[in-house]
């Protein structure tokens, strides 16, 4: 008899690689924070980068966090936290811009 998490063997490989610590959703979710950090480093369009990782980041607070005031709480500092990052990289890449066509 099979005495593991679930009580039958599981026949697939790629099933029994999520059985320990893993679920479909972290595994999506690690592909996901992969596309944020390529995204956000080889693009300029911030906002766009900046909506999909609000949305992504409510994802994360959904799975880890229990609803709380806590829950909300972190989830509007990290807004905010973001929005400052894009608009220091917007006006960074509009001085940037200014500084080499004044040349």
């Amino acid at each position: 008899m099979y005495s593991g998490i679930f009580p039958y063997k599981p026949s697939y490989l790629c099933f029994s690689l999520f059985l320990p610590f893993f679920s479909v959703l972290t595994f999506f979710a690690f592909f996901a924070v992969l596309f944020v950090i390529f995204y956000r480093l080889f693009s300029l369009f911030f906002i766009y980068s900046l909506v999909l990782n609000i949305i992504l980041q409510w994802i994360f607070l959904e799975i880890y966090f229990k609803k709380s005031v806590f829950h909300y709480f972190v989830y509007f500092i990290r807004i905010l936290l973001n929005l400052l990052q894009s608009l220091f990289y917007k006006n960074y890449f509009v001085t940037y811009k200014n500084l080499m066509s004044e040349k």
